[in-house]
């Protein structure tokens, strides 16, 4: 799985889950084995609070994203 932080709606609460990273060979980020794969997963406010504190706080913005 590869998340970037444009896959996390903390509007909508919910994680958007639609590539992968590929640490074996490019080092890069690919779209998934499977459309089966491509998903959206909810998350509880208190999940919500914690990354944006984090993202806040301690996240270096990467020029990849």
């Amino acid at each position: 799985m590869g998340l970037t932080w444009n896959d996390i709606s903390f509007e909508n609460k919910i994680i958007d889950v639609n590539k992968i990273y590929n640490y074996n060979t490019t080092f890069d980020f690919a779209p998934t084995k499977n459309t089966s794969s491509v998903r959206k997963i909810p998350i509880y406010d208190h999940t919500v609070k914690l990354m944006k504190d984090y993202k806040e706080k301690c996240w270096i913005e990467n020029k990849s994203e």
